[in-house]
């Protein structure tokens, strides 16, 4: 396992952040639903946002993991009981040696702490049986699959839907 620490990104990661996602747009683009096309904006996706987060592993200075967290429900008030983990992305070069596992574990320990907050959902590609096994790992239960859920170079690819009750975890 590779010796890395998990903090909040702030205004000043913006781009490190920006320039790992276009890499993770760029490099493992089945792997997302969204394309570098889309990102209209570069600053942090949770930046803002009350009771969301966005974390970054880094070995020293250097931005190695990437993991955003978004509560449900800042204008639906019957919706702030869940929330999403979303744009997971851990460098190549770094798989494998426990960063992913850091940012999930970061990620559940901060959301724990959120009064009322009883889920966290997530969508991952169907084919990306590494990333399900991760989550499956820490108790996400897949609920179902959006078929042809993203089309892109002339192909479809369905999407799995995940969640963790976090009541039972």
């Amino acid at each position: 396992m590779v010796n890395v620490s998990i903090r909040l990104l702030e205004d000043d990661d913006t781009d490190q952040y920006h320039a790992m996602l276009v890499r993770a747009l760029t490099l493992d683009e089945k792997n997302f639903r969204i394309a570098v096309q889309d990102l209209t904006d570069v600053s942090l996706p949770t930046l803002g946002n009350e009771d969301s987060f966005s974390l970054g592993a880094f070995t020293g200075q250097v931005l190695v993991g990437i993991v955003s967290f978004e509560r449900d429900g800042t204008t639906r008030v019957k919706a702030r009981h869940k929330g999403r983990l979303f744009r997971m992305y851990v460098d190549p070069s770094f798989r494998g040696q426990g960063v992913g596992r850091a940012l999930i574990s970061e990620v559940l320990q901060r959301a724990k702490s959120l009064p009322g907050l009883d889920f966290i959902q997530l969508t991952v590609m169907t084919h990306n049986s590494t990333a399900q096994a991760l989550y499956c790992a820490f108790g996400f239960v897949r609920y179902g699959t959006e078929p042809a859920a993203v089309y892109w170079n002339n192909e479809y690819r369905d999407e799995d839907l995940m969640a963790l009750d976090l009541r039972s975890v």
